[in-house]
């Protein structure tokens, strides 16, 4: 099967929040950075959805908190769309690999 080299240029170029900053530099900034820079989408990290949602909640959000952090993921888009970014995926955890079999983090992956 054979894709035609003009249907990539519909895919934004796109860079991943978890690649700037830290969870705790906050999102706008890494959103603003990343608009700049000129990519048109971002992979959001679920650490840095999970660190907006307690900064927009004003409490610690926990990771199982799924209204809380879909309320906050509106917010996400809405600062995308202020700085014309895409949100083309959300990264739902990393480093599976690298957890021990048998360790609490593996199991919750």
């Amino acid at each position: 099967m054979s894709i035609p080299k003009s249907s990539l240029t519909s895919i934004p170029t796109c860079y991943a929040t978890v690649s700037i900053g830290t969870p705790s530099t906050p999102l706008p900034e890494k959103l603003s950075a990343i608009s700049a820079a000129g990519f048109q989408g971002i992979e959001l990290g679920f650490p840095d959805l999970l660190s907006f949602a307690s900064k927009h909640h004003n409490r610690e959000i926990n990771p199982q908190d799924f209204d809380a952090l879909c309320e906050a993921g509106e917010e996400v888009r809405a600062l995308c769309e202020k700085y014309g970014l895409k949100i083309v995926m959300l990264q739902p955890f990393s480093n599976f690999e690298g957890w021990e079999e048998g360790s609490e983090e593996r199991e919750d992956a």
